[in-house]
């Protein structure tokens, strides 16, 4: 458990320091991001999904019972 806590703070430590450090200037504009809008974001979406399925389905036997 103590080695846990301590791998905790370090990596939380890192993240607080990262952020502080990496930080944009206040003069800065966000960035402007848009949604899945062409077919190869779709198809990057959809296969992963569609594998799962088919893990669940087929090959685990998962089924919804009524």
């Amino acid at each position: 458990m103590i080695i846990i806590t301590v791998l905790f703070i370090v990596v939380l430590g890192i993240t607080i320091y990262s952020m502080f450090e990496h930080r944009k200037s206040a003069g800065q504009r966000p960035a402007k991001f848009a949604g899945p809008t062409g077919t190869v974001q779709w198809l990057w979406a959809m296969v992963p999904f569609a594998i799962l399925l088919f893990i669940d389905y087929i090959l685990i036997g998962i089924h919804f019972s009524s």
